[in-house]
């Protein structure tokens, strides 16, 4: 899946990215937040921000290989909240 592919799901399965804590395109450290961006070399990189701020990088590759595991990350994260109501992730 690209990410053009992934913005058009999102947006027809009327997902709210900021209560599922998800950034999508660029690196920003927001608390408990998990995000997908391409570096200057055309790498793609999934990454966590921890509570206090850290930034660890998961999972580097192709475009596809990393914007499926954020779609993961999407889909259990939006479950969560549709269960147990608006954020729950901070």
């Amino acid at each position: 899946m690209t990410l053009c592919k992934l913005q058009e799901y999102i947006k027809n399965e009327n997902i709210n990215l900021k209560d599922i804590r998800i950034i999508l395109g660029k690196k920003l450290n927001i608390t408990n937040a998990e995000g997908i961006y391409e570096d200057d070399n055309g790498t793609w990189h999934l990454y966590e921000c921890g509570e206090r701020s850290d930034v660890t990088d998961i999972l580097s590759g192709s475009e596809e290989e990393v914007v499926e595991e954020i779609y993961s990350c999407i889909n259990s994260r939006n479950k969560a909240v549709k269960k147990h109501g608006k954020s729950i992730f901070g």
